[in-house]
This record gives structure tokens, C-alpha cells and sequence, in this order.
């Protein structure tokens, strides 16, 4: 349950020291690294989310005129028809709004790993558009091929070329909406 531990180079004094540190290096690169926080706007602050995979799906938030509260009522939009009560719609918002990374998975991948993840030709590509003190932001997440577990997916962020990993479950509604458009629709032909 010890280890022997010699200082900055120096060959005494020799100290004697729990396992306790061991255990705590004792894992991968990439799980100590650091996450980046993405930079997830209210609903309140979405104009509009774009998912271009097999099918493309772009929603647009309408406001109307804010009330007593201050906040104005917000109708989504896909193709001109009204979506905001679509199941699938309110699935894919509410991923959106609470996205999160799980883990890295290469900090500075080769060609041939980004290519191994799925990113030479991606899945989905969701952009997000919201304000944010008066100007617009987006933020662009690039889904890759399926973990090799299976669990999960491959993913950039905006322009990082770091590869992420994101748990499936964080992003089925997306994934759905990119392979078959709302509600199941297929693809649209030459979208494929």
C-alpha cells in the first residue's frame, strides 16, 4: 500500500508515501483533461437551429409582442408550418439547450483519426443561432460516426479539432431529425 519516492532528482532521503497519489495518476490523458463549457443560450435566446445530415431540418423561432412578464411568446417554424407543440420539435430544443461533452477522446487527432471518428463526410451538422448581449453567436456542432462501443458519438465543436465524445442519449432527437427530417419524413431527394 506504499511507495518509495525520491525528490527532485536527489537520491536521498528516500521517502516512503501512500498509494493513494498512484491511484490518483492512474488514468488516462484524456480523462484529465479539462472540458470545455459550451456556451448554451435560454430558449429565450435561440433564433433559429439548422440540422443538415441525410435530411436538413431548420427551425425559426417568430416572437411576438413580449407581455406583462416581459418575455415574448416564441412560435417555431419549419417550412412555414407552425411546429412549436411537435413532440420531436420540443425533443430536439430541449437536447439542444442542455448539451454537454462526456469526455475527450484526441486533442490533436491526425487526418487518419478524424477520418477513423466519421468526420470526412459527418452524420448531422447542428448549427445554433442565438443572441447574446445584442449580438449573434453560433454554435456548431459536427456529430460523427457511433463510438466504437456504441454508446455514443463522435463530435467537434465550432471550429475545434479536438474530437469529443457526446453519450447517445444527448443527442437521439438530433440524430433522428438528420437522418429522416421532422416526424419521420424521409429525406428529400439528392439530400442523401
Amino acid at each position: 500500500d506504499s511507495y518509495y519516492m525520491l525528490m527532485n532528482g536527489a537520491q536521498t532521503p528516500v521517502y516512503i508515501i501512500s498509494d493513494e497519489l498512484a491511484r490518483e495518476m492512474d488514468v488516462s490523458i484524456y480523462d484529465m483533461f479539462v472540458l470545455p463549457e459550451l456556451s448554451l443560450p435560454t430558449e429565450d435566446q435561440l433564433t433559429s437551429v439548422n440540422i443538415s445530415g441525410a435530411a436538413d431540418v431548420t427551425l425559426t423561432a417568430i416572437r411576438g409582442e413580449a407581455g406583462a412578464d416581459g418575455k415574448a411568446p416564441v412560435t417555431w417554424r419549419s417550412g412555414g408550418a407552425n411546429v412549436t407543440d411537435d413532440e420531436q420539435v420540443r425533443g430536439i430544443l430541449d437536447q439542444i439547450l442542455s448539451l454537454e461533452l462526456d469526455g475527450c477522446v484526441d486533442y490533436r487527432p491526425s487526418d487518419g483519426a478524424a477520418s477513423l471518428c466519421g468526420f470526412d463526410e459527418p452524420d448531422a451538422v447542428v448549427a445554433v443561432r442565438y443572441t447574446s448581449g445584442g449580438t449573434v453567436e453560433t454554435l456548431t456542432l459536427t456529430v460523427g460516426a457511433r463510438l466504437l462501443d456504441g454508446d455514443g458519438r463522435y463530435v467537434r465543436v465550432n471550429d475545434d479539432e479536438t474530437i469529443y465524445r457526446m453519450g447517445a442519449d444527448r443527442l437521439d432527437a438530433v440524430m433522428r431529425a438528420a437522418a429522416n427530417g421532422l416526424n419521420g419524413d424521409a429525406p428529400a431527394a439528392g439530400s442523401a
